[in-house]
């Protein structure tokens, strides 16, 4: 009795993962891409160094080394 009630509930549980993972799959693809709306302005080149500086603060400080 025990190893069959093991057994019932393996497959439910594998059976409520699959489920799981089939809507998480259908929600990602049924999304379409974001339109970009507002243009942002460029107010300085990759060669200034206020790039570094700003790119160091988004994404840390390892952008500088």
């Amino acid at each position: 009795m025990n190893k069959t009630r093991r057994k019932l509930f393996l497959r439910i549980s594998l059976a409520v993962l699959a489920t799981a993972a089939v809507t998480v799959l259908l929600l990602n693809f049924s999304t379409g891409e974001k339109k970009i709306e507002k243009q942002i302005s460029s107010l300085y080149g990759v060669a200034d160094p206020q790039f570094g500086r700003a790119m160091g603060s988004l994404l840390g400080p390892a952008i500088l080394d």
